[in-house]
């Protein structure tokens, strides 16, 4: 079985989406959502991933250009 970890911190979601096009089995995919902070709502949008799918290919981690992204066996 594989993780994979993507640092939410660092990629860049919507704008770039190139390790959902990579991924051949189609286990990423973005999710938005809306935070509350002191009544203060902000609509964020990340990376999402199904364990149960993925191969452990690498392609997700190949292809992100800003290094977000982590595969490990385990």
């Amino acid at each position: 079985m594989f993780v994979v970890e993507v640092n939410g911190e660092t990629c860049d979601g919507p704008e770039c989406m190139e390790c959902i096009e990579g991924c051949p089995v189609e286990m990423l995919g973005l999710v938005e959502y809306v935070t509350q902070n002191g009544g203060e709502k902000k609509q964020i949008s990340g990376v999402i991933t199904d364990m149960a799918d993925c191969i452990g290919c690498g392609a997700c981690e190949a292809t992100c250009p800003t290094g977000s992204i982590t595969v490990t066996e385990y």
